[in-house]
């Protein structure tokens, strides 16, 4: 006969030590943490941010078409420049520090040489503890109407690599560009031009909890963790085709059902429509610095 206190002992080691506030049944590690309900805005932008849970993530990856813009021209800066500056961008945070890397409107090179006096294409850049960008060269250069693959994977412990693919100019149906398989790494189609970057992101490492977004933006001159203000510039019709997380070396869906959705500081200045499937993480977005709804 088993000792009474050897019993005890087995019969604990074998519900894996659970008190009563460890419920016998937990999430299976196999499953990712649901979203939070809500995040607090950051002040300084209108944007419509969607944020995984945290978890161990690995990265993002989604393909966009490129959005057209219209400028508030009563808004500029003393160079002559619009105090709005449009971005689409991914990135992530983890243990407290918050990456962005994406597509932000700057101003590049003309044929010339010379340096435009405002902005006149997208242009990849990341943002860790200081700011880079991509040479100003015409094959990194994206214009309203393009498609591109854009994702953020965290390669290795304090890196993230982003990698920027053309797929399709304004004009080329985006629908022959995009895939919806789950096959890792993606799309097998072949990029017009392609920028590729790894850089620091000290907090990342591989299997430590860590959340990914994508976002789409107006940034403000100068006004960064301000109150945001008004302007009349649009940004209309970004396409997000298709959006997923990449978990465990598989491709999941960033689905409603695994993001936060945050449209600050107004709701009323997006419109966001599905698009596509809205399984693949599909949207339509359009930003508005005037609300659209501001009748009371």
């Amino acid at each position: 006969m088993i000792p009474r206190a050897l019993f005890l002992l087995l019969a604990v080691l074998a519900v894996g030590c659970c008190t009563a506030t460890e419920p016998l049944t937990a999430r299976p590690p196999t499953v990712p943490a649901a979203p939070d309900p809500s995040k607090p805005c950051f002040p300084g932008a209108y944007y419509r941010k969607a944020v995984s849970s945290t978890d161990r993530w690995e990265g993002i990856e989604g393909i966009i078409t490129l959005p057209e813009v219209e400028f508030d021209r009563t808004r500029l800066r003393p160079g002559g420049r619009p105090m709005d500056n449009p971005s689409i961008y991914m990135g992530g945070r983890c243990d407290g520090q918050e990456i962005d890397a994406g597509l932000s409107w700057e101003v590049i090179r003309d044929t010339d040489g010379r340096v435009t006096t405002e902005g006149k294409a997208f242009r990849p850049f990341w943002r860790n503890e200081k700011w880079g960008s991509a040479p100003a060269e015409p094959q990194y250069y994206f214009h309203p109407g393009d498609t591109v693959k854009m994702s953020i994977r965290n390669t290795a412990k304090g890196k993230l690599a982003m990698e920027i693919l053309l797929l399709a100019r304004a004009g080329t149906p985006a629908e022959t560009a995009t895939t919806a398989t789950r096959t890792y790494p993606g799309s097998a189609a072949d990029p017009l031009s392609s920028f590729t970057i790894v850089f620091d992101a000290a907090k990342f490492e591989p299997g430590k909890p860590q959340e990914f977004k994508r976002v789409n933006a107006i940034d403000q001159w100068k006004n960064e963790g301000k109150e945001v203000q008004p302007t009349q510039t649009k940004v209309l019709g970004a396409i997000w085709h298709e959006v997923w997380l990449v978990w465990d070396h598989e491709k999941l869906p960033f689905s409603p059902d695994r993001l936060t959705d945050m449209r600050c500081p107004n709701p009323g200045s997006f419109l966001v429509e599905p698009a596509n499937e809205l399984g693949h993480g599909g949207e339509k977005i359009s930003i508005f610095g005037q609300p659209l709804n501001t009748a009371p």
